[in-house]
């Protein structure tokens, strides 16, 4: 069973990968099946994938990725049973890995659409959202920046972003 699942994701991930339109869509929005898959493949294909496509598709499978992870850090004690310490020190630093990746997205991708989907993914995260988050600042700076970039999807997403996170320095003086 386990390997047919990676049989699959290795296949989704090669189609992620491709030059067709349709294999790339259909990839990245059936990621969110494997919670379980790998992050650095996503991540490499983010980092050095000419084909905007791919980019923003892979970014779009991050959003199932980087949710997944927040869930599995354990913030609290639960049930009487104190958590796994290294485990979530583990999906701590994958969530923190994946927000710099979205922060460098948003900086210096070439795309508006990836800019606008890596905006939107960041938008939605909780560890985002944490005042404790040490990358609060530079995420904060990343998506003010973002919203006076020159295409209306980059600035829409970044007021969802914006938005989503309460940054209060976002509103107008």
């Amino acid at each position: 069973m386990r390997r047919a699942r990676q049989v699959k994701l290795n296949g989704i991930l090669r189609k992620l990968r491709s030059e067709n339109f349709e294999d790339v869509i259909d990839a990245g929005t059936s990621f969110y099946k494997y919670d379980d898959a790998p992050l650095n493949p996503l991540l490499n294909i983010i980092k050095n994938n000419k084909n905007s496509l791919n980019r923003e598709y892979a970014s779009y499978a991050l959003i199932s990725k980087m949710l997944d992870l927040e869930s599995k850090t354990i913030k609290k004690r639960e049930g009487g049973l104190y958590p796994n310490k290294s485990k979530n020190d583990f999906h701590r630093r994958e969530v923190q890995k994946i927000i710099k990746v979205l922060m460098w997205i948003i900086e210096n991708d070439e795309s508006a659409n990836v800019r606008a989907q890596a905006l939107e993914t960041i938008g939605m995260s909780s560890a985002a959202r944490s005042e404790k988050n040490r990358l609060l600042k530079r995420i904060e700076k990343c998506i003010i920046d973002a919203l006076s970039h020159e295409t209306h999807e980059v600035r829409f997403w970044a007021c969802y972003a914006a938005g989503q996170l309460k940054i209060k320095n976002a509103l107008p003086k």
